[in-house]
């Protein structure tokens, strides 16, 4: 679903962009599996829970500031989106923690939730964030949840 999505998204402006846009997409897609991999480690780790919390908010933030990077937009403010997309996925990592979960489904779950939350995000500092977007990521974010549940079970 979530290489659909962006897809889609390249596609959508392919026509506008030259060559750094087709870096900017290569290098958030690297980001997001680099993110999907280090959450599915963190959970396979078993480690404390406050440890795989701030080092789930940790790799977010840093990520973040890659992804925010195309933005175009001060420091202080990419600083400060990345702190909250990293105090975001702690807060969201904390919740799956209560629950059953695989790892890859955990991992999956947080992909889709850093996604939604760091594309709402990149398009807002790059100016260009409107609501038909916020549904679309917030659409993504739901799909993917309902798909996931239905094609695998929470328990371990």
């Amino acid at each position: 679903m979530l290489p659909l999505a962006l897809l889609c998204q390249t596609q959508k402006v392919a026509t506008t962009y030259g060559p750094k846009h087709r870096w900017e997409v290569v290098s958030q897609v690297l980001c997001y599996l680099v993110a999907f991999v280090l959450f599915i480690t963190v959970k396979r780790l078993d480690l404390p829970v406050w440890v795989g919390i701030i080092s789930v908010g940790t790799f977010s933030s840093a990520l973040a500031v890659e992804i925010f990077g195309w933005a175009g937009a001060e420091r202080k403010r990419i600083g400060l989106y990345s702190a909250l997309i990293g105090f975001f996925l702690m807060e969201t990592a904390w919740g799956l923690t209560f629950w059953s979960l695989r790892g890859l489904t955990m991992g999956l779950l947080l992909l889709l939730f850093y996604y939604s939350a760091a594309g709402i995000a990149h398009h807002h500092l790059m100016g260009r964030l409107t609501s038909t977007m916020v549904m679309e990521f917030v659409a993504v974010a739901i799909i993917g949840s309902v798909l996931l549940y239905s094609v695998q079970p929470l328990a371990s």
